[in-house]
């Protein structure tokens, strides 16, 4: 749990000040959005694959 809470500081502390209300966001400096639904739900599904592999199993 505090290795999450440490990696989340470091990440927004990376990120900068922004108002955006999205933890995760595209882009840098002026030019930084919100992630949309389906990118973010495409590399959650590309991970998956990567970490099944890894661990030996078969994914569909």
């Amino acid at each position: 749990m505090n290795d999450t809470k440490e990696l989340i500081r470091q990440c927004l502390e990376q990120r900068g000040d922004d108002d955006i209300d999205s933890l995760w966001i595209n882009g840098k400096g002026e030019n930084k959005k919100p992630v949309e639904y389906n990118a973010l739900y495409d590399r959650v599904v590309s991970m998956s694959k990567v970490l099944n592999e890894l661990e030996g199993r078969i994914v569909n």
